[in-house]
């Protein structure tokens, strides 16, 4: 080589183009970008911008770890795009947690629209049509477009408005439970058990034993549990039950454990809480709320459900959540039923009962004999003695003895308190008869 040779450098020429790598790159993230986009695109235009700026922010990311990955302005570009991306997602963000409920996904309100109920329009039917044979002479039928009205507010004085005034409160436990706690049975007033007041009141075409009396010796029975309609006489006239509305055994876990006695006898005897019935469906019954039974007479339900609210009312007894809607569930068909008041609670159903015609011990005279005359002396002695005790020749014309008597809830009766004791014989001379 000359001294004065010049030297050969390799020069290369810059390429044009980026590297087909770089491309590939480019390309694959950009269709990343680009799938996020479509898929924000789903949830509005706020989802455009918080998916699309969340995808360049990720593509940021990676050009920032690694330098040159897109040529050597990767940090950059990459700056840039996370710029872009940010700002996109905050937007995004906004505008999506601003976008009304039902837009579409361009952020249109959505096509579904509600009429307001309180003004009323009609639409004609759209039926459809053979076009092949069109029939013009046809009416044409409309129809109301369905429209959502408020809830009728719940009257005062209403069994239905009353159900929310009740304490709702959890069953407590059975224990301790007792009917002796209510009282030994019927209590009696002026000489009348609670049970003969009930029987009078609620039975048709009464017959008592006398005039102004209270004691029951038939009647027709209207069952307001079954519907039903049955005659009872003097001999089946104690397979009629009384049955308290609100059980005995439903109260004691829903505030009565913690009453006095004085209270519990009182509310066992409320005219308000007793309805007759027969005695099987008395026992289906058994302690059930309007949460678990119901009565078989679907057309009875709301009264008795009222009667219910209107004791639990009084009495300030508590309900269960299921029991409360139930009640609810049965008034809202029936949402004027009234409250069931005290003085509703006495109305007799026959006001003129008819009066039974008494039965008299026929007397005989003793025929004549030769028997001795202290035989006969004693006889007449304990005819007069009887007499004596019963004050009346006349019998129980219900229950031929005692026993059927008190089978039936009856009895003992006091002497000057029970007009009954009349009808009976008192052979221990203490003042009672028909004791259990």
């Amino acid at each position: 080589m000359s001294a004065f040779q010049e030297p050969r450098y390799d020069v290369r020429p810059l390429p044009s183009s980026p590297p087909r790598r770089i491309r590939r790159r480019v390309w694959v993230w950009a269709g990343f970008v680009l799938v996020s986009i479509l898929i924000g695109a789903l949830a509005g235009a706020g989802g455009v911008l918080l998916f699309g700026g969340f995808a360049l922010l990720l593509v940021a990311l990676v050009a920032l770890v690694r330098p040159r990955w897109i040529g050597a302005r990767t940090r950059a570009v990459a700056a840039a795009v996370a710029a872009i991306g940010l700002a996109g997602a905050i937007s995004g963000t906004a505008l999506a947690g601003t976008s009304p409920p039902g837009s579409g996904p361009t952020g249109a309100p959505s096509t579904v629209t509600t009429e307001p109920s309180q003004v009323p329009t009609t639409a004609p039917s759209v039926e459809p049509t053979d076009r092949s044979t069109p029939s013009p002479s046809k009416p044409t039928t409309t129809t109301s477009t369905p429209t959502t009205t408020p809830d009728r507010p719940k009257a005062a004085g209403t069994a239905l408005a009353a159900v929310d005034e009740l304490r709702v409160k959890g069953r407590a436990p059975k224990s301790g439970y007792d009917r002796s706690a209510y009282g030994s049975g019927w209590r009696t007033v002026d000489g009348c058990s609670t049970r003969e007041i009930i029987l009078r009141r609620d039975l048709d075409k009464v017959t008592v034993a006398r005039s102004g009396d209270c004691a029951v010796v038939a009647g027709t029975l209207h069952d307001p549990y079954t519907g039903t309609t049955e005659r009872l006489s003097a001999a089946t006239i104690h397979t009629a039950d009384i049955d308290h509305v609100v059980a005995l055994g439903d109260s004691w876990q829903k505030g009565a454990q913690q009453w006095s006695r004085t209270e519990r006898v009182r509310f066992a005897n409320d005219p308000l809480n007793l309805l007759v019935t027969s005695e099987s469906i008395n026992a289906s019954k058994g302690d059930g709320d309007t949460a678990t039974w119901l009565p078989p007479n679907k057309s009875f339900r709301c009264a008795y459900v009222a009667r219910q609210v209107s004791v639990k009312t009084k009495y300030h007894l508590s309900v269960t959540h299921a029991e409360q809607q139930a009640m609810t569930r049965v008034l809202s068909g029936c949402p004027d039923q009234k409250l069931i008041s005290a003085a509703d609670a006495r109305d007799q159903r026959d006001p003129h009962p008819t009066v039974a015609q008494p039965k008299t011990t026929p007397t005989t005279s003793a025929p004549k004999t030769s028997a001795p005359k202290k035989s006969t002396e004693k006889k007449s002695t304990e005819k007069k003695s009887t007499e004596k005790r019963t004050g009346s020749s006349v019998t129980d014309p219900r229950f031929p003895t005692c026993a059927a008597a008190n089978r039936a809830g009856y009895g003992p009766y006091q002497r000057g308190v029970d007009t009954e004791y009349d009808w009976y014989i008192d052979r221990d001379h203490d003042g009672i008869v028909c004791e259990r």
